[in-house]
């Protein structure tokens, strides 16, 4: 009867266990991705401090290249802050593409990704860890360069 016993505890301690070590994984997944997400954005404010510090400018690049009318694909804070730096420039930024165009206001129109898209001359995409997915699924409804932010900074470095 205790060898039975035992072997019942020594089941249900591994079961228990090995639920702990598989949430356990997910979540330092999930943490992992987040990690990088963050790691990436850090970069790429530190390479925008710098392209601003060595007076380089998005808008001139933009003007430079001929894209005189743009869109902005997510507008969290990476978004807001270019929206807020190209608004000082010639450059005008027609509209911007979000999965929450309906909360977000900003000082332009906003669209969701699966509504139409207006023409422009580039798509300016700050959500630059989804920018593969973003790219796919804008080139499908959109002719013109979809390019990520991180893209336009290390031109500029």
């Amino acid at each position: 009867m205790k060898k039975n016993f035992k072997i019942i505890v020594v089941f249900i301690t591994t079961m228990f266990m090995y639920k702990i070590i598989k949430k356990t994984k997910k979540l330092l997944d999930i943490f992992g991705k987040e990690y990088e997400r963050e790691k990436r954005l850090c970069n790429l404010f530190r390479e925008w401090v710098i392209i601003k510090i060595e007076k380089k400018e998005i808008c001139d690049y933009l003007w430079e290249n001929g894209y005189r009318e743009v869109a902005l694909y997510g507008m969290n804070y990476v978004g807001e802050i270019l929206l807020q730096d190209l608004g000082q420039s010639e450059i005008k930024v027609k509209y911007a593409i979000d999965k929450n165009a309906k909360y977000i206001r900003t000082g332009v129109t906003m669209i969701k990704p699966d509504e139409k898209l207006p023409e422009v001359d580039m798509v300016i995409v700050t959500a630059i860890a989804y920018f593969d997915e973003i790219k796919d699924n804008l080139s499908k409804k959109i002719s013109c360069p979809i390019v990520s932010l991180e893209d336009i900074l290390s031109k500029l470095l």
